[in-house]
């Protein structure tokens, strides 16, 4: 009997703009420590984003493709699947 993998927590339980404002106030002068309790983000993400510290702004690794790079492969895979 196959098992099913259920996912235990959610990786993101916050919004974007909650973490904005979580930002702006310790820019306003509120400790990290507040405006966590307050917004309801965890400590580290908060002190990450206010020292730079984030690379990029997805929760996964960055693609090595860009976007046009992908549809010019993909339409490439689609052309040569057709000549066969």
């Amino acid at each position: 009997m196959p098992r099913n993998y259920v996912k235990k927590h959610l990786r993101k339980k916050y919004d974007e703009k909650n973490l904005q404002s979580a930002i702006d106030a310790v820019s306003a002068g509120f400790s990290l420590r507040e405006s966590s309790k307050k917004y309801g983000i965890p400590y580290t993400t908060i002190h990450r984003h206010v020292n730079h510290q984030v690379l990029f702004n997805r929760i996964c690794r960055p693609t090595k493709f860009s976007i046009e790079e992908e549809d010019c492969l993909e339409q490439t895979a689609l052309l040569l699947q057709v000549n066969e």
